[in-house]
């Protein structure tokens, strides 16, 4: 494959996707609810009530128990057989179900997303992932509250839950991924689901319209943005195909040359602010391999007379998720807690023990693993000027605090 081929096929993919945007924004179509009332990566508010309502057999969207068969179908075709017509007619759709305070040894207790109850048959239990992480024993949570149930994983991509979820305590057992539980994806269950929800609507404009603002939805978060005119534009041609290949195979290697770029950056950042950087774990490779992982990585700044907290920046796993806030040193400080959150609470949303304050970006810069957008402003730099004024920000806003 000569590099030749493979500029000419960038090129071409460039001028498609710039065609499309251009009609996009000729026909409103830039225009999404979900966006704009920025509720497109809220688990619980936005991913789990729809699911829901539309799983719903009396629902209002008026499709009877449809929308239910074609998602048992989607899931498991087997699904579909294991319950009559008369069942999910009279089937109970329960979000946020409260199964009890979660108890202190935290195996029992918890809400459980979504619980499909038929009137007969094993209920079918669902735990909704976007971007939040596993709690302690979540899994084993719900299965010992539902033994009998189907329990679904559902995640963008399909990936495997925390071994912290699934796990007994104090102890080498665990639910197992095909018997206790089942990983399905937004991108290859959910998705295609939707489609064909879509085209069972295509007769009642204000449902079918929902429908295709949320499809756009989950193909941004899952990274299925290609339209099919690009698609269609690839796979005519023996040479595109081929040039394709090439470059998914290289993206990888893209993306490390871009993060190691991205940590010079940083360096000369805290250079700038004369601040020390310091670089979280990150496995084998060199810091080019920052967020590369199935485990929390990044770098932080501190001053030298800071004993308790620092500023950090960092990515859960596989770069899904970047975040920025402040991060424990050495254990908690909880008088100076209180202060770090009282001047910066603004909406933190993803605060726990050991980190008092912090915050995910908003995308595309939030998911690194499927959006272009974080590592095209590596190159011009204006990621580093996006680290630098929340850096700048956070300092002014905590100006007097010894940390």
């Amino acid at each position: 494959m000569s590099d030749t081929n493979v500029l000419h096929l960038l090129q071409l993919v460039s001028l498609e996707r710039k065609k499309q945007e251009e009609l996009a924004e000729i026909t409103g179509e830039n225009f999404n609810i979900f966006w704009e009332l920025d509720i497109y990566t809220d688990e619980v508010r936005l991913h789990s009530r729809f699911i829901g309502s539309l799983l719903h057999p009396k629902g209002k969207h008026g499709q009877g128990e449809e929308f239910l068969k074609l998602f048992l179908k989607s899931i498991d075709p087997k699904l579909e057989l294991e319950y009559t017509v008369e069942q999910l007619k009279s089937t109970e759709i329960v979000v946020e179900e409260n199964i009890g305070n979660i108890s202190i040894d935290e195996t029992t207790g918890g809400r459980i997303d979504i619980v499909i109850k038929p009137s007969r048959g094993r209920y079918i239990v669902i735990e909704n992932k976007i971007y939040a992480v596993d709690q302690n024993y979540q899994l084993l949570r719900y299965y010992k509250q539902y033994p009998s149930a189907h329990i679904y994983y559902l995640t963008l991509n399909g990936k495997n839950p925390n071994l912290s979820s699934i796990k007994y305590p104090q102890s080498e057992n665990t639910l197992e991924n095909g018997n206790h539980f089942h990983c399905i994806s937004y991108k290859k269950h959910i998705l295609p689901w939707l489609e064909e929800c879509h085209k069972l609507a295509c007769k009642y404009p204000l449902l079918r319209e929902t429908l295709a603002q949320y499809i756009i939805v989950i193909k941004n978060l899952t990274g299925e943005t290609m339209d099919k005119d690009t698609i269609e534009l690839i796979a005519r041609d023996g040479k595109n195909v081929e040039a394709a290949f090439a470059v998914v195979n290289s993206i990888d290697q893209v993306k490390t040359a871009l993060m190691k770029k991205f940590v010079e950056q940083m360096k000369k950042l805290a250079t700038e602010k004369e601040i020390e950087l310091d670089i979280e774990p990150i496995g084998e490779g060199g810091y080019d391999k920052i967020g590369q992982s199935n485990q929390y990585s990044g770098f932080s700044f501190k001053k030298k007379n800071w004993e308790h907290y620092k500023i950090a920046f960092g990515f859960d796993e596989w770069r899904s998720g970047f975040s920025y806030g402040i991060s424990a040193l050495n254990g908690m400080n909880g008088p100076l807690r209180e202060v770090i959150k009282n001047k910066l609470d603004n909406g933190s949303n993803i605060s726990d023990e050991k980190n008092p304050w912090s915050k995910y970006f908003d995308e595309p810069y939030r998911n690194w693993d499927i959006n272009s957008k974080p590592w095209e402003d590596v190159i011009n730099e204006a990621m580093k000027n996006r680290i630098k004024e929340k850096l700048i920000e956070i300092l002014n806003r905590l100006d007097g605090v010894e940390l």
